[in-house]
């Protein structure tokens, strides 16, 4: 799939600046501040196979039917952290998935059109492991927890079928990045991260979804 590609090729990439550039020094972290702040915005996806979502169609009464998703909403997140050491930190933040729908276009036993939103967001923690591979660029791996809310809104096909309720869920997912960061100055970074949450949903109740998440911001060091 596309982003498994991505990741390959920014892995591919890391690996050439691995090799072609000296050893990264210690760029004085030291005498810097050890807390930073940051914030980051883009877009991702949704991945899942929409079974589960199809059988609770099913449960409206819906026997012959054809289902469209769309999640074009931009994604965002706020962060901060606290560097242990050059190549280590800690990070907490809120991230916001935005929204995803769905259209299922119902032809029997009667005509008719259901569409769902969904939102979900949440609030996390992970460690940060840093690889300098040049006096202004460094590689990032990340690993952690999020605790994840969706909400999925209620709707009424009509045709005589059965309405579905708005429904909810909470749940503690895993997720992982992978990232680039440029140093501007002393205190100013900008980065790149694709993030990966796990099982975002409830399969009682509507379903789950990987998040995918492509972001581009910038932190400050206080």
């Amino acid at each position: 799939m596309n982003d498994r590609f991505l990741i390959r090729v920014f892995v591919a990439v890391l690996s050439l600046l691995c090799a072609d550039l000296a050893p990264a020094q210690d760029r004085g972290h030291a005498g810097q501040g050890k807390l930073y702040a940051g914030g980051a915005i883009g877009r991702g996806g949704y991945d899942t196979d929409f079974e589960r979502t199809k059988a609770v169609i099913r449960t409206t009464g819906a026997t012959t039917f054809n289902v469209t998703a769309n999640a074009t909403d931009t994604m965002w997140k706020g962060y901060v952290g606290y560097r242990l050491s050059p190549h280590f930190s800690l990070e907490a933040g809120y991230w916001n998935f935005g929204r995803v729908n769905f259209s299922a276009a119902i032809t029997a036993p009667a005509a008719a059109t259901l569409q769902r939103d969904f939102r979900a967001d949440g609030y996390g923690a992970g460690a940060v492991l840093w690889l300098p591979v040049s006096e202004s660029w460094s590689g990032l791996a990340k690993v952690g927890a999020l605790r994840t809310a969706v909400k999925a809104s209620a709707s009424d096909p009509g045709g005589g079928l059965t309405p579905l309720p708005a429904e909810s869920s909470h749940k503690l997912n895993s997720h992982w990045g992978l990232g680039l960061e440029y140093r501007v100055s002393r205190d100013l970074a900008a980065r790149l991260e694709y993030e990966n949450v796990r099982k975002v949903g409830d399969d009682a109740k509507f379903g789950t979804a990987d998040v995918i998440l492509w972001t581009v911001g910038a932190n400050y060091r206080f």
